[in-house]
């Protein structure tokens, strides 16, 4: 499957209604459990761009001396 905004709409809408089938254009895809959709849902949003890259910002003081 492509990585395109529709697909990712569409493994959406099954997640979050508990689904574990997804009907895109004119192909059927079921997964064996919703962990199995989840890490293809998380895999698709990193993929398009909609996931940060987890870097974290610690600030550092000093008392500039």
């Amino acid at each position: 499957m492509a990585a395109t905004q529709a697909f990712l709409d569409a493994l959406e809408e099954a997640y979050y209604s508990g689904a574990l089938t997804v009907e895109y254009e004119d192909k059927k895809i079921t997964f064996p459990g919703a962990k199995d959709l989840e890490r293809r849902l998380f895999a698709l949003r990193r993929a398009l761009g909609k996931v940060n890259s987890g870097t974290r910002f610690t600030p550092k003081y000093s008392k500039g001396l």
